[in-house]
């Protein structure tokens, strides 16, 4: 196959997947978009993740695959050299441990090349299963152009999410950005809103449009959350929401955004139940009766409300017992 100067770019982060890499590799070279490149990161793995690279590579002819080794840095540093290497016009994002279908690069950069948009946002399924790729949740978006403050309003009220996997964007946006290595979680949500925050004036487009299955399983990072994660996360938000306000263009209310710190709170609270960590479930308890106040609910109002009951009054043995049910 003849190499071409592609028009997309398309980063995979990989660190000890050997037990799923091969269906990413044949969902990659199923696609039907040929001027794409796939660009591959082994973030030191230790399994065998790279000789099943290597060998799926060597036996392809496929001139879209390209492997990059580099020692171990996480997920954000393999990113990030994936940026360095890329060339197309446009750059998405997979994941090592996902499903997508044979049109996912296709569709997303028909959809971006269409709507005339510097980031495109899709909708996409939740699978716990990569053979049969059962469906078990879904995120889905109605076909909208949003400015720069709909996107921080969105984003407090849980209606847009960080996956990186949704997004495509041209690759200028991302000059002087990259993804922030001391960031463990929301680091990709993280770096969208700092392209958004530079850039006020950019055209995003919410897609309905699903090509990607995300796998959730037991040992996925967002099941796994310790108390003092969830409160690192926090300060995700405070910085979000500072940085998103320097910008004149933003009119979001201060007691919208404040969604970001309420509903984090709780997850505090939830995963300190769940850990049985009394110091994280006191400071966030805490917190959460503080920022509740202050906080104007677009989404959950009403469950939010009745857990500021149960906190407030200190039935917190209702409220724990409550967690576990919901867990079980």
């Amino acid at each position: 196959m003849k190499k071409v100067n592609p028009i997309v770019s398309v980063i995979i982060p990989v660190f000890n997947a050997e037990t799923t890499i091969k269906y990413v590799l044949d969902d990659l070279a199923s696609q039907t978009y040929l001027n794409s490149e796939f660009i591959l990161i082994n973030d030191g793995s230790t399994d065998s993740s790279k000789k099943i690279i290597e060998n799926f590579i060597a036996k392809q002819n496929d001139n879209r695959f390209l492997l990059i080794n580099q020692k171990n840095g996480g997920v954000s540093s393999a990113r990030n050299t994936g940026l360095s290497y890329a060339r197309g016009k446009y750059v998405m994002f997979a994941d090592a441990d996902d499903r997508f279908g044979s049109g996912f690069v296709k569709g997303y950069v028909s959809q971006i090349i269409r709507n005339d948009t510097d980031i495109e946002i899709f909708s996409l399924y939740k699978t716990n299963n990569l053979n049969n790729l059962h469906v078990i949740e879904e995120v889905n978006y109605s076909d909208e152009y949003i400015s720069y403050s709909d996107f921080f309003k969105y984003l407090a009220d849980g209606f847009i999410h960080g996956y990186v996997v949704t997004y495509i964007s041209k690759r200028s946006l991302w000059n002087n950005i990259r993804f922030d290595k001391d960031i463990a979680y929301r680091e990709d949500e993280f770096a969208y809103c700092e392209i958004i925050i530079e850039h006020p004036d950019i055209k995003i487009h919410l897609n309905s449009n699903k090509y990607y299955f995300y796998y959730i399983h037991d040992e996925s990072s967002t099941n796994n959350l310790s108390p003092s994660e969830v409160l690192d996360s926090i300060e995700i938000s405070k910085k979000i929401i500072q940085k998103a306000n320097s910008k004149k263009k933003l009119t979001v209310s201060s007691r919208r955004l404040n969604q970001l710190y309420s509903n984090f709170y709780w997850r505090m609270i939830v995963v300190s139940v769940l850990n049985n960590d009394e110091k994280y479930y006191s400071l966030a308890k805490k917190n959460y009766l503080i920022y509740y106040k202050q906080t104007e609910f677009h989404t959950n109002r009403f469950k939010r409300t009745c857990q500021y009951l149960l906190l407030r009054c200190n039935f917190d043995f209702a409220v724990k017992k409550l967690i576990h049910i919901a867990k079980d």
